[in-house]
Order: C-alpha cells, then sequence, then structure tokens
C-alpha cells in the first residue's frame, strides 16, 4: 500500500496545479466540436427532414463517454419524432482502435425501435444500395461512420459534410426512411 501512495500524492499534487485550466479547455474543446457537428446538421436539416422524414424538433448538444472503456461521443442529436422511438445523433467519437490505438470517427447513429422497424429499415436502404456502408449495431441502431486520420482533422467539416451526403444519398435511393409514418406500438 505504500507503494502506492507516493505515485497517488503526486498524481494529486500535479493534478492539483493544473485541473482547472484543463477543465476549462476541456470545456472549449468540447463546446467547439459540438458547434462543429451542428454547424454541418444545420446545413443539412432540411434534406435530412425530407429524406429521414423527422418531424420537426429541436436539436440538443450531445456527449457522452465512458473513460474505463476509453471512448467520448460529442455532438448533436434530436428525436426523430416529436412523440416516437427514433432518435437521431450526428457526433464525432474518440475511441481505442481495435489495434490499441486512438482513432477518431464521424458518425451518424439512428436508434430505432422496435428491432423489427430498424431491421426492416436496413434490409429496405441495403437493398436499394447493396454497396452501402450503413451498419447495424447494437439491437436497436443503425450507423455510417468515416475514421478520421490525424491529418485529416483539419479538414472535419468536408469529412462531416461528407458524411451526411453519403447518408443522405442512401436514404434517396431508399425512397427516404419514413420514420414520421412510424408509429410504435
Amino acid at each position: 500500500m505504500s507503494a502506492k501512495r507516493p505515485s497517488r500524492t503526486n498524481l494529486f499534487e500535479r493534478g492539483a496545479e493544473s485541473y482547472l485550466n484543463a477543465f476549462v479547455a476541456m470545456d472549449a474543446f468540447e463546446q467547439e466540436v459540438q458547434n462543429v457537428c451542428l454547424e454541418v446538421y444545420q446545413r443539412h436539416e432540411s434534406n435530412l427532414a425530407l429524406q429521414m422524414g423527422l418531424d420537426a424538433a429541436d436539436w440538443e448538444y450531445y456527449d457522452d463517454n465512458s473513460p474505463e472503456e476509453r471512448w467520448a461521443d460529442l455532438g448533436v442529436f434530436r428525436q426523430a419524432q416529436v412523440h416516437g422511438d427514433c432518435s437521431f445523433y450526428f457526433y464525432l467519437q474518440w475511441r481505442v482502435s481495435e489495434g490499441g490505438g486512438e482513432e477518431c470517427a464521424a458518425r451518424i447513429w439512428l436508434d430505432v425501435y422496435p428491432k423489427s422497424f430498424r431491421d426492416a429499415t436496413y434490409e429496405r436502404v441495403r437493398q436499394k444500395n447493396p454497396l452501402c456502408r450503413i451498419q447495424k449495431l447494437d439491437s436497436y441502431n443503425l450507423t455510417l461512420e468515416t475514421l478520421l486520420k490525424p491529418a485529416d482533422l483539419a479538414s472535419t467539416v468536408d469529412a462531416l459534410d461528407k458524411l451526411v451526403l453519403e447518408w443522405l444519398g442512401y436514404c434517396k435511393k431508399a425512397g427516404g426512411l419514413n420514420l414520421k409514418k412510424y408509429k410504435s406500438a
């Protein structure tokens, strides 16, 4: 136990000196990332509403993370329906790759409930877009992502724009997602 105490004390002393500055810097970074995602989302908002069948709903800032599992999400989200079971997320995700290195991805995430509706939506999109990169994740999610290399981070806005346009193309070829018409049981 005594072997842990010096390093723990040292960590506390070093952290105490810089915590507030680090906290302020992290908050400013998070706000900037969310604002970039919001800027791109708002530029495509009307097309997303048309192609996905979205009700009028307000966006919200989105952040979620798991330091233990080494991932963090920052961006925006909105309910896909005013009274429904679908949510649309548009964000950047930082995570540890399968190889152990850190990576960043631009990501669209659609929660679709129930699973049968998610599966039917996925099949319709894949049928019209055989080379579609949209993936099923977990029990209720559809996602599309693009990995960003460290050199690409300067062009994050362009990568986010391309991701939205790819998503919109899949939706359009499938005749729209018609989320507004879906009513949960």
